[in-house]
């Protein structure tokens, strides 16, 4: 991991430069807010400025590059090694002029603060796995069939709220999970204090949640019959693992997208496997950009799922292998009956266009 090594040396060596301290490992959330925050206010004003200093360096540049051939043609009878001089700085000169005038070049600098930005977050991001609390889990409620619960990995649920943290820093950030089944609301709270909201169908969930008296509000909510209205417009990051069929997806997306702040700073976490959409997985990104949303991301294999920890799913497999021993006896369908975990890819989404408050 020495990639890894580099890039903490190098946050430390830029933090202490910008904060004089050396305690930045151990700083605490509303600190790495403030510095973030600042570090983006530095970025947009780098951003507006940047066009026109370059600008400014054009002109320069070609009023020495302009003297430099003044020179170069009056000077034509002087030794050589004044003449090469001159021809070295009229292509030094004329190099520079190139870049400049790129105007991809420019972005790539521009760029950069962003993948600064990155680092830093990068950083934050993974000295944080130390603080999680996996006790949260104890005594969950069962599974329940009838709703379609298949619960990820718990190291899934911290991993998902992880990218929440790495997108939001502000106190004042309100996150909504549409459906909580794998607790990641609890386990956002242990680890951020946002204003949390859960909503589910299954009672028994939002019982354990409460139980927990982390101060996540929660809803009874039958997604088929839509949000409460005082949900709308409301959330600046929103988190679901709907159904994977098309309908289940679109009974999730459609009022995740009504309680989403309408700017385009706000995102929509959304687990899916297009191994099980299939054909309709088309119909699904099209659905998802109909909606007005853009992709940031599309993370691959994000999300794990202990498959025969559910025991609906157990037994339905036992059928299955019955099925192959007595008539396909095929080793490959044996093995793939017996695969221990299924993935799903983790789609980032935000508003493309949006209202002049975006």
């Amino acid at each position: 991991m020495e990639g890894k090594r580099i890039i903490e040396t190098f946050i430390m060596e830029l933090i202490n430069n910008m904060e004089k301290t050396q305690n930045w490992p151990d700083v605490d959330i509303k600190t790495y807010s403030a510095l973030i925050n600042r570090l983006n206010d530095e970025r947009e004003r780098i951003s507006k400025e940047l066009t026109e200093c370059v600008m400014k360096q054009i002109q320069n540049k070609r009023y020495y590059l302009n003297y430099c051939t003044y020179l170069n043609n009056i000077y034509s009878h002087m030794p050589y090694y004044y003449r090469e001089n001159i021809e070295k700085a009229i292509l030094k000169v004329s190099k520079e002029l190139n870049f400049l005038y790129d105007i991809d070049v420019t972005r790539f600098i521009q760029n950069l603060t962003v993948i600064l930005l990155e680092f830093i977050i990068f950083d934050y991001y993974e000295r944080r796995k130390k603080e999680r609390n996996f006790d949260i889990f104890k005594n969950r409620p069962r599974l329940k069939a009838i709703f379609g619960q298949q619960p990820c990995t718990t190291d899934t649920t911290f991993r998902r709220i992880e990218l929440i943290i790495r997108d939001f820093f502000s106190p004042d950030t309100k996150v909504l999970f549409v459906g909580d089944g794998d607790f990641c609301s609890l386990a956002l709270k242990s680890l951020a204090d946002f204003e949390i909201h859960m909503l589910d169908i299954d009672r028994e969930i939002i019982t354990f949640i409460e139980s927990k008296n982390m101060g996540i509000i929660t809803h009874t909510v039958n997604l088929a019959k839509g949000i409460p209205k005082e949900l709308e417009n409301y959330f600046d990051a929103v988190l679901l693992d709907p159904l994977w069929d098309i309908k289940g997806a679109e009974m999730f997306i459609y009022p995740a997208c009504s309680s989403m702040k309408k700017n385009k700073k706000s995102r929509l976490y959304t687990c899916i496997c297009p191994v099980v959409t299939g054909d309709d997985h088309g119909k699904l990104q099209k659905m998802i950009i109909d909606k007005g949303l853009v992709f940031h991301e599309i993370i691959k294999h994000f999300n794990w799922y202990e498959l025969h920890a559910n025991k609906n799913y157990s037994e339905l497999l036992n059928i299955f292998h019955e099925i192959n021993k007595e008539y396909i006896k095929s080793d490959f369908m044996n093995a793939s009956l017996s695969v221990p975990f299924a993935t799903s890819d983790m789609y980032v989404l935000g508003f493309g266009r949006v209202n002049s408050e975006g």
